[in-house]
């Protein structure tokens, strides 16, 4: 199994191939502009050599995440519709891009699925007036919630658009075709597919999950509709009087209160992986929780109650974030190669959680000793201090790549790491 990882921007891009190559799994697809930089033309140097993608799968819709698979969709929509056009002209010319693979079905569990429709049109229309209204907020904690909540409503669109583009009536690509409920599910019809030579067990979402995603978002909306409606009184009014919005953003933080921390993005609902073949595994964790991926490989018996679980390479969940990477998660899961998705936007992938990495296995925690076999290990980081970055994330990055140059120095020769500037790299060749 090979494994070539994207700059993605902040997101997650990763592409899956048999060892034999006439297989490929493509995991998510970053910002639409990294994808369009970086994985579109290996994308097609794939569909050149008579690839296809067998499988791709949106682990979760916020747009870090799925706005690079749009892409690479509009791009199979913009081909399909030259080569009707040049039936009819010879002389249409071809589109701007390189044709993609073949994509044999997409694996997508969108939001109105996940929460049903009436209440993912309520939900989509809170999280974007909620964005508008805290991404220019002098407060650098609502302006951060903000930001998050902006990512999240842009995927949705995304999510309903990819949804419009595969179905029957534009370009036919079959969604969660192993699922026989309609959503991929811990659980279901989809708990293990092989894909050649590669074996995909799925590790979540469970429908515990997904019960939990719509007890949540039907909270949020109970809790802000009225304060959410009350703002745009009182910014209309502040409007009339000031004649700018960004004015009014002090009094947000009084006014919603704690019900704008309380929405739960569907990092809970995100599709993650246990990818083999052969000797080689992947542990593939889009944005879930260290608790659902624990009971998932506890699901599928690749984690006992007592004994932890090494896989060739690790997908850090939530690109390294700190409340997403628990210290029992670090004690029972250990690999040969750990793969940081970030570049530095909110601080991820968190200092913390790469120190704690590397600690446990290099001393341990609490006196366990080291974890994991007594083998080199390696970091690898999606994006560096030289991409293309803000100020505050090149920050970010270079307080990483300093902290982890003094724990290679520290490590005896165990622990390497690798920066990519942009493109993209093999972890696995």
């Amino acid at each position: 199994m090979k494994l070539r990882a994207f700059h993605g921007s902040d997101g997650d891009c990763l592409l899956l191939t048999t060892e034999d190559g006439s297989r490929n799994l493509l995991v998510d697809g970053g910002r639409s502009g990294a994808f369009q930089d970086h994985a579109r033309p290996v994308l097609a140097a794939v569909a050149q050599a008579g690839g296809r993608l067998d499988r791709v799968c949106v682990s979760h819709i916020d747009d870090d995440h799925i706005s690079g698979i749009l892409t690479l969709v509009e791009d199979e929509l913009a081909w399909r519709v030259f080569d009707f056009a040049r039936q009819l002209d010879p002389t249409t010319p071809e589109p701007g891009h390189p044709r993609p693979p073949e994509i044999g079905a997409v694996w997508h569990n969108a939001l109105f699925e996940l929460v049903g429709e009436e209440m993912e049109l309520q939900v989509a229309e809170g999280l974007a007036t909620h964005a508008s209204l805290l991404v220019g907020s002098t407060d650098d904690t609502l302006r951060e919630l903000g930001e998050s909540l902006e990512n999240l409503a842009t995927g949705e669109a995304a999510s309903l658009e990819l949804s419009r583009r595969l179905s029957a009536e534009q370009l036919g690509i079959a969604v969660n075709p192993e699922a026989a409920g309609g959503l991929l599910l811990r659980g279901g019809s989809a708990d293990l597919v092989e894909l050649g030579s590669m074996t995909l067990r799925l590790l979540g979402p469970s429908l515990d999950d997904v019960e939990r995603l719509r007890d949540k978002f039907e909270a949020w909306l109970a809790a802000n509709q009225a304060r959410l409606e009350r703002i745009r009184s009182e910014l209309r009014d502040d409007e009339e009087d000031l004649g700018a919005a960004v004015l009014a953003n002090p009094m947000l933080a009084a006014s919603l209160g704690e019900g704008a921390e309380s929405v739960t993005p569907p990092n809970l609902a995100s599709i993650m992986l246990w990818v083999e073949e052969g000797e080689r595994s992947v542990l593939l964790t889009g944005d879930g929780v260290s608790d659902e991926i624990l009971e998932g490989l506890r699901h599928h018996d690749l984690l006992g109650d007592d004994d932890g679980c090494h896989v060739t390479v690790l997908k850090l969940q939530h690109h390294g974030a700190l409340a997403n990477v628990t210290e029992t998660f670090v004690q029972r899961v250990t690999a040969d190669h750990y793969l940081f998705c970030g570049n530095g936007r909110h601080e991820n992938p968190e200092i913390e959680v790469v120190e704690a990495l590397a600690l446990a296995r290099l001393e341990g925690i609490a006196g366990s000793g080291p974890l994991g076999p007594d083998a080199p290990f390696k970091f690898w980081f999606t994006s560096s201090p030289a991409s293309d970055l803000t100020e505050s994330q090149r920050e970010h990055m270079e307080a990483v790549a300093a902290r982890v140059e003094d724990l290679i120095a520290g490590s005896g020769g165990r622990l390497s790491a690798e920066f990519l500037d942009d493109g993209s790299f093999e972890v696995l060749d």
